[in-house]
């Protein structure tokens, strides 16, 4: 290319020194064509370098992408790399805050009894297979977990929907109460006394109490000619405090292996609560009838039996009398046999009263023995259970009464 800008000059040269000789017109000419053929070749140059330039202009571009690319994946790896190196570095100085033996895992020995197959390989396997084996468990255990959770809901629901039913029935017995106590006041004279004893009556012991609420509504609902009073310290009565839920026998049979001085024993078995419960019967229903006897009930606490007392010696002996085979003696009775020896305690002397068998039954307690099996068939256990009946239908509270009253009009009448 250089030589045909070379040869271009030189025609230039030429052309200019024909000018200034003023040679021919031929000469001019042949030099002008001579030099056309050099401005040709000239552009045909210039344009096949134009042509070689755009070319390479356009690998230029091609390599720059790729080196653009090439730079980003190699940014991308650098960064990825670091990242790893982070991560390793990381789980290389891993310390977690519960240590391995706190994770409570199985033991080897426990996983390897419960495994179905030996596990073989490198330890690392194997404590792969054995936190796969936790894991199951795991997974049973917190299935268990939320069957449990919901019956607990379940029951949860189950309860709030009863205790709501509760709630409305206590609201309607409330209503009940406040609409029937005029009614109840009207129908009963005696509520104010039977409320200034309510205080008393929360300290009495259950047999006691059922006596009193038998007597008290009685003497209201059934009009029976009696009147009940409760006697006694309160302040001694509280401090005793409630009577203990335990069985009888267990309770006397505990006292009676304590060892006590033989002056202290019968006093410690005879041992009573500190109140009592009195009641007039008179000889009539009518309001102005004179009371023809006073029973006071007393409750023995080691005994638990309950016992009565006659404020005359005339009536202790109508007592002893009102049932055949009961003088209240404390014969036949177990509390009494296992208390003490058979005999040794002599009931009905001073500060002992009398526990009669109906005094038991009016209570609530059950003094009676077990009927024994082999005599229930047959006629001898009907009559055994016609006899009960009979015994059972007289400790109602109104035929005590009228059997009481008649059995005094009967002994003043002898007298």
């Amino acid at each position: 290319m250089q030589d045909s800008f070379k040869n271009l000059s030189d025609f230039a040269e030429t052309i200019v020194e024909l000018k200034k000789a003023e040679s021919s017109a031929a000469k001019i000419k042949a030099a002008c064509c001579a030099g056309s053929v050099h401005l040709l070749r000239c552009r045909e140059l210039a344009r096949h370098a134009a042509l070689e330039a755009e070319q390479i202009r356009e690998q230029t571009a091609m390599q720059r992408n790729q080196l653009d690319h090439d730079s980003l994946q190699l940014h991308n790896l650098v960064y990825e790399q670091q990242y790893y190196d982070k991560e390793v570095a990381s789980c290389r100085t891993f310390q977690s805050s519960v240590p391995d033996e706190q994770l409570s895992c199985i033991s080897l020995e426990q996983f390897a009894h419960q495994a179905e197959t030996a596990v073989a390989g490198t330890a690392h396997n194997q404590e792969l297979a054995r936190l796969n084996c936790e894991l199951q468990q795991r997974k049973q255990l917190m299935a268990h977990l939320q069957a449990l959770q919901q019956e607990k809901q379940h029951a949860a629901a189950t309860l709030g929907a009863a205790a709501g039913r509760i709630d409305d029935l206590r609201t309607h017995m409330e209503s009940i109460s406040n609409s029937s106590r005029p009614l109840v006041e009207s129908s009963l004279p005696d509520t104010a006394s039977i409320r200034s004893n309510k205080q008393a009556a929360e300290l009495l012991p259950l047999p006691l109490y059922i006596i009193y609420t038998q007597a008290a509504t009685g003497r209201s609902v059934l009009g029976l000619p009696i009147k009940v009073d409760i006697d006694g310290s309160l302040t001694a009565a509280a401090r005793c405090g409630p009577e203990p839920a335990a069985d009888n026998n267990a309770a006397t049979t505990q006292s009676a292996k304590k060892r006590r001085k033989p002056g202290s024993r019968d006093d410690h078995v005879c041992k009573m609560h500190p109140l009592s419960v009195t009641v007039e019967v008179a000889g009539s229903r009518e309001s102005d009838a004179e009371p023809v006897m006073q029973l006071t009930f007393h409750y023995y606490t080691q005994l638990k039996l309950v016992g009565v007392s006659a404020s005359t010696p005339a009536d202790e002996e109508v007592l002893t009398d009102l049932f055949l085979g009961d003088a209240g003696d404390g014969r036949l009775l177990e509390n009494v046999a296992l208390a003490t020896n058979v005999g040794s305690l002599q009931f009905g002397a001073a500060g002992k009263p009398r526990p009669f068998r109906w005094a038991q039954d009016l209570a609530g307690l059950d003094v009676l023995a077990s009927v024994p099996s082999r005599l229930l068939p047959g006629e001898n256990g009907e009559r055994l259970l016609s006899i009960l009946s009979a015994h059972r239908s007289q400790l109602h509270l109104e035929a005590f009464v009228q059997r009481l009253v008649a059995a005094k009009q009967g002994w003043l009448a002898l007298k």
